[in-house]
């Protein structure tokens, strides 16, 4: 039992941690605009970087939307999704807290836990990664009709928001986000191995 709640929490820890510190990230956004050339379908380069920073704040630090750049749906949408930002942000502290004093409590089982959690996390992240694999745009709508209580995600192909962050952008950063996952649940897996060897 120990173990199953182990590996759940682990799983929710990792998947909310790395989707936070990879998927919101400003830095790496910036990287996937040069790489895409998204800064091309814009006159001014600056467009871009200014109103993914927006944003990201929109989400993060709640500040009002740019109702000159996104449309009164967009911007619904952009709530919606700091919605599910912040229940990420609560399942991630609330799993790391739960998954810290279960660990403290099982000093002795610690290693075996995590190695144990590491590899079921592997597991389930390969699991979920298939079908985004094999069919990305069909796993991408199911996500959004699961996550999303309207149709506002469907956002017209010429707004410049889609022009911003075409699937090719979500399809990087879910790979970035999977391979983060897995060297995190390997490095684990490592560090359990070598110590229970001694």
């Amino acid at each position: 039992m120990k173990k199953i709640l182990t590996s759940i929490l682990l799983f929710l820890f990792l998947l909310t941690f790395t989707i936070n510190i990879i998927g919101f990230n400003y830095f790496i956004h910036k990287y996937e605009f040069k790489k895409l050339n998204v800064y091309s379908e814009f006159q001014d380069k600056s467009i871009v970087d200014k109103q993914s920073l927006n944003i990201l704040k929109n989400i993060y630090l709640n500040t009002n939307p740019d109702s000159t750049f996104l449309s009164k749906e967009e911007v619904i949408h952009i709530k919606d999704v700091r919605n599910l930002v912040l229940l990420s942000l609560t399942i991630l502290i609330v799993s790391l807290a739960l998954l810290i004093f279960i660990l403290f409590k099982n000093k002795s089982k610690i290693k075996s836990l995590l190695f144990t959690s590491s590899l079921v996390n592997i597991i389930i992240l390969i699991l979920i990664a298939l079908p985004f694999l094999i069919n990305f745009s069909s796993s991408f709508t199911v996500f959004h009709e699961i996550f999303y209580t309207n149709d506002y995600w469907l956002i017209s192909s010429d707004s410049d928001i889609i022009k911003i962050y075409p699937e090719q952008f979500f399809i990087d950063l879910g790979i970035y986000i999977l391979i983060t996952d897995l060297i995190i649940s390997s490095l684990i897996i490592t560090f359990s191995r070598i110590k229970l060897n001694h």
